[in-house]
């Protein structure tokens, strides 16, 4: 929920059993500061063009930002898809990535056993379907789940109440080590949430393993500028080169540029990122490692344009060939950058994941090298150019 406003509790059970605990539960969490959200009262917020189980998961995906899931003995409507809407909502929930609170009566926790035994016995007295034992098992079987029996709301709000007190308590230490962070540099607050858990958590290797992280995530967000580069769009105000001297001048002018940026973006990872890391046995900096991550993908996105601008030139049909050839001087210096990421992403997290498994002095190979491809037909049309128009 954004800065600013209370937050959201989405309370998923069936409404027809459950209806007293789901009021008792509202209250309960309107005395405590939260705006619960139950989709059998009016304050449930409704899309007239959704159905009921289409509003029901956008409204967990939307708006919550705390999911209780109250579990009795009816498993409720089965949708299309073999599963119910309370079942659907907490895979909503899931992969939102919520806090999540887990409550199965009691009753239903006794009998998981027996129906584990002889699962295809009658249980009608117990539950309206033996498919919500199933759902238990699997919630149960998650182990990142917690889950709590009960036998009255009450049980639930006792439970609830020293839950949210140890969630709050989690929220003030991790503002604790996130704020030091954000005061150094106000663009970390725009990390992604598994930049930020690097950066608290800090396990084995993390100024590598955020290096790799970073570097990861700021390629990615220049995919559409890579698409455009693939399918060969470009927005770019269309130049004219006019003549073989504009033309060659203005290769020449590219040729510099790209030299440039890559003598820069070599020289800043191998220079810089040692820096960023800090002698061995004491703790990177954070800002430093940042930095470097940044400025270096944004030579990448440059050299990305730097190939689009390409396709923004008019010439006469004597110079296509040429401006195609010239505008492949980026292409390895691209690919290189991609394959880098990506292969120290993946080598980074498994030496560290399995730190133990090398033997001192495995040395970590961070340095890089771009190159230029095979000029040799550009040269051949360069000269060729030359000898027509005697340049």
């Amino acid at each position: 929920m954004p800065k600013g406003f209370i937050p959201s509790a989405f309370v998923s059970s069936t409404c027809f059993d459950l209806g007293q605990v789901r009021a008792d539960l509202k209250q309960f969490l309107e005395s405590s500061g939260l705006d619960p959200i139950l989709s059998d009262f009016d304050s449930f917020p409704i899309n007239p063009s959704y159905d009921t189980i289409k509003n029901c998961k956008e409204t967990v995906k939307n708006r919550a930002d705390i999911f209780i899931l109250i579990v009795g003995g009816r498993y409720g409507v089965i949708t299309d898809n073999g599963k119910s809407v309370t079942n659907l909502e907490y895979i909503e929930a899931k992969a939102k990535g919520i806090p999540i609170y887990i409550f199965v009566a009691k009753n239903i926790i006794n009998i998981l056993p027996v129906w584990r035994k002889n699962k295809e016995a009658d249980f009608s007295e117990v539950v309206d379907h033996n498919k919500l034992f199933e759902f238990v098992e699997a919630v149960r079987d998650t182990k990142d789940n917690w889950l709590f029996s009960f036998e009255t709301a009450q049980d639930i709000c006792a439970t609830l109440k020293k839950q949210l007190a140890f969630l709050f308590m989690d929220c003030l230490e991790l503002r604790s080590k996130i704020m030091p962070s954000i005061l150094v540099d106000e663009t970390l607050s725009n990390l992604s949430s598994k930049s930020f858990q690097i950066i608290i958590d800090k396990p084995c290797g993390w100024e590598y393993r955020l290096f790799a992280e970073l570097l990861k995530e700021y390629i990615e967000k220049y995919e559409d500028i890579r698409r455009d580069l693939l399918y060969g769009v470009s927005y770019g105000k269309r130049m004219t080169l006019k003549n073989p001297f504009e033309i060659t001048n203005w290769i020449s002018q590219q040729f510099n540029y790209v030299a440039n940026m890559i003598t820069s973006s070599m020289k800043l990872m191998n220079d810089g990122l040692p820096v960023a890391f800090g002698p061995l046995g004491q703790p990177g900096d954070i800002k430093h490692i940042h930095y470097i991550a940044k400025r270096f993908t944004d030579g990448y996105k440059r050299l990305l344009e730097w190939r689009l601008e390409f396709l923004t030139i008019n010439v006469d049909d004597n110079f296509k060939r040429l401006i195609e050839l010239s505008s492949l001087m980026a292409t390895n210096a691209i690919t290189e950058i991609e394959d880098y990421a990506n292969h120290i992403h993946k080598e980074i997290n498994e030496i560290f994941d399995n730190i133990d498994q090398y033997k001192e002095g495995t040395i970590l190979k961070l340095e890089l090298t771009l190159t230029a491809p095979d000029g040799t037909e550009l040269n051949e049309e360069l000269e060729k150019i030359k000898k027509i128009y005697m340049i």
